[in-house]
């Protein structure tokens, strides 16, 4: 893996160490940039994309390893109040198997492990808040995202299982197949839920380190019902109807077992349920969980719709410093 172990500028030139004349690890539409060496993900026009978008998604560029590809990097921008714009950034994950992924922007830095069960996956890496004197400050000049890429993450499913999984592109189908199951989960009702390892282990370095240890069990805080989702997000990775599910619980365990994708996809589901009675409590949730993109999805609601400081959820909030963050909503 790359390491980048100094914080980067938020802003450099497009000669930068002389980075942007030789393209080594430069990561753009203009370079063919291999996974192992990159360094910076370039932006060209950054000011334009943020400012004036006229399409929904911009390519940065792709890495490889020889002349495979490998991920492919995109980017949408967009006003979030009057001086203020977001950044967020994905990835196509072009192949099957493990990732891992750092990028950092002014010294803030996401590291993600992807996981994927079928070619050309796409997963959100982060969202940058920039700030109208920043674009002001950046100018004519490319923007630069530190990243360092490690493709030979350990794989935690055995190779004839990928093959099934190319073939099948159904971990549940692949998995259920197998005569025996060999790990529990149990519920706060402790009520017992078979299921194998090696779906638990690859979803969870946590889980994975009780297995490791030995254990033959888990005991998670989660219902019957909550468990009985969880369950299907770890065998099909993703959940039906869930935007007609109440994520709280799984997100709740989503954070103590570092399952990212998981945590991605109940933050994505709150963020589709806002509305003026959940609109404090969604808050609460962005706030404890320090997630950027709800946090300015529920902030802009408010700022929309007023009469939330009408609510229940209003009225019965004790957290005075989240109190005071909404309130400010309304200043700006």
């Amino acid at each position: 893996m790359v390491s980048t172990n100094e914080p980067e500028a938020l802003f450099s030139s497009g000669t930068d160490k002389n980075a942007d004349l030789s393209g080594y690890g430069i990561v753009s539409v203009l370079h063919k940039c291999q996974s192992k060496d990159a360094r910076k993900l370039c932006i060209y026009d950054p000011v334009y994309k943020i400012k004036q978008s006229v399409k929904k998604y911009y390519d940065i560029g792709g890495t490889y390893t020889n002349s495979e590809s490998d991920l492919w990097f995109y980017l949408t921008a967009f006003p979030f109040s009057e001086q203020n714009y977001l950044l967020n950034l994905f990835v196509c994950h072009r192949k099957i198997g493990n990732v891992t992924i750092a990028v950092n922007l002014n010294g803030v830095t996401q590291k993600q492990i992807l996981k994927s069960l079928r070619p050309n996956e796409h997963y959100h890496l982060k969202t940058f808040l920039l700030r109208e004197e920043d674009l002001q400050l950046l100018g004519d000049q490319n923007l630069y995202i530190s990243v360092s890429i490690d493709n030979q993450t350990n794989q935690l499913i055995d190779s004839e299982i990928i093959k099934k999984m190319k073939l099948q592109q159904n971990l549940s189908e692949v998995i259920l197949k197998q005569e025996e199951t060999d790990f529990i989960l149990e519920s706060v009702s402790k009520k017992k839920f078979p299921t194998h390892k090696i779906v638990v282990g690859a979803h969870s370095p946590v889980l994975r380190a009780i297995i490791e240890s030995g254990k033959t069990s888990a005991s998670l805080d989660l219902s019957d019902e909550t468990m009985e989702l969880f369950l299907e997000f770890l065998y099909k990775g993703t959940i039906r109807s869930i935007k007609e599910r109440d994520c709280i619980q799984l997100q709740d365990v989503a954070d103590k077992l570092k399952m990212e994708n998981l945590f991605l996809l109940t933050q994505y589901v709150f963020e589709t349920q806002i509305n003026l009675d959940n609109a404090i409590k969604i808050a609460q949730l962005a706030k404890k969980y320090n997630l950027e993109t709800l946090w300015f999805k529920v902030c802009a609601f408010i700022q929309k719709n007023p009469q939330v400081m009408a609510t229940e959820g209003w009225k019965s909030l004790t957290d005075v410093d989240l109190a005071k963050q909404l309130c400010q909503q309304f200043v700006k």
